[in-house]
């Protein structure tokens, strides 16, 4: 199992497409810069806005990409709407994964005075890995503003380069 976490600078990303589309079925395309694409590697944690993927991983592993922001106090979020790779060869197509029967611990508040465990829906897109190699991929995320309002639809082009361990 290899997690990938997709950080996106939505502050970055409106600034530079004020007129986004606000449509999943017609987002707006973007530069790489705009999604910070988080892999471990063999000895590291490496983090990339160039739209390089970079997984390390074998032939069979299931590969996790879970998104995230930048933004500071929840202003906006990211979900992650697709991702697809060209083709099959290296990546199969991912399928969205949704598990509602998950528990996050809350920090303690002085109401509390103790960590406290909420119920919480995780999900991210799965994909598999069939063979080393590089693939083309569109990735595509709808960001939210704090009420759930869609404030922007971009997609990106990457590589994803998967190497043996």
């Amino acid at each position: 199992m290899v997690d990938v976490l997709l950080v996106f600078d939505t502050s970055m990303l409106l600034a530079r497409h004020p007129d986004a589309s606000l449509r999943a079925e017609a987002p707006t395309l973007t530069d790489a810069d705009g999604c910070y694409l988080l892999a471990p590697a063999v000895d590291e944690l490496t983090a990339r806005n160039d739209g390089r993927l970079r997984i390390v991983a074998p032939v069979g592993a299931h590969v996790r990409l879970r998104s995230s922001t930048l933004a500071m106090r929840a202003e906006h979020l990211a979900v992650v709407s697709g991702f697809h790779p060209a083709d099959e060869d290296v990546l199969s197509d991912a399928r969205l994964v949704i598990k509602d029967d998950v528990e996050l611990t809350v920090p303690p508040t002085s109401e509390t005075g103790a960590f406290v465990r909420r119920p919480a829906i995780d999900y991210y897109w799965q994909s598999r890995v069939r063979a080393h190699g590089t693939v083309d991929a569109q990735l595509d995320a709808i960001l939210t503003d704090r009420a759930g309002e869609t404030i922007g639809c971009f997609r990106w082009s990457i590589v994803v380069d998967v190497t043996t361990p």
